[in-house]
């Protein structure tokens, strides 16, 4: 219980900062596989709901260069909540 309560404000706090969906990012968080590290569930449809405009912490350089290091963070970080709270 109290686990899943964490991962989900770990989600969301990581979804407020980069201006994307919260729901899409849990569910990628609990389908992603620690066997295909570089495979990020739902990665599209993650990054057509980015709202630069609406992100915590948004990238210096503007919203491509936002999406790119999202797009790159992504796998290390989805990788790290899965070990953490495994």
């Amino acid at each position: 219980m109290w686990k899943n309560k964490r991962i989900q404000a770990v989600v969301y706090e990581f979804a407020d900062d980069w201006g994307i969906d919260r729901t899409l990012l849990k569910e990628s968080v609990i389908n992603y596989s620690t066997q295909h590290k570089d495979v990020v569930p739902y990665i599209d449809d993650i990054i057509k709901s980015l709202n630069y405009l609406e992100a915590k912490k948004p990238t210096q350089g503007g919203q491509l260069m936002h999406t790119m290091q999202l797009t790159g963070l992504l796998p290390s970080w989805l990788a790290e909540v899965k070990g953490t709270y495994q």
